[in-house]
């Protein structure tokens, strides 16, 4: 008994969210940096509505911390507040 996946069950047990969110993270970071809150603002309200939908937060860690700073920066603070409410 292995309990590894075969190849043929890849897709169905690997997914590639954990890579959207972590590269929505970066997108996030860098218009963040270079102080683009209408890029920042539009990445992490996609990210967030695809993590809400998705329900599985843990992944959120990626985003969260540069969402919040996305918000910030915006001057939606309501909104920052309520993500990590």
């Amino acid at each position: 008994v292995t309990l590894q996946p075969g190849p043929d069950e890849l897709p169905r047990v690997f997914s590639q969210f954990p890579y959207e969110v972590s590269a929505a993270g970066i997108r996030i970071r860098m218009a963040v940096a270079r102080r683009n809150a209408v890029e920042a603002v539009a990445s992490a309200d996609r990210i967030w509505h695809r993590l809400r939908a998705k329900g599985v937060w843990v992944w959120a860690a990626h985003a969260a911390p540069w969402a919040v700073e996305a918000w910030l920066l915006a001057g939606t603070e309501d909104t920052a507040r309520a993500a990590v409410a």
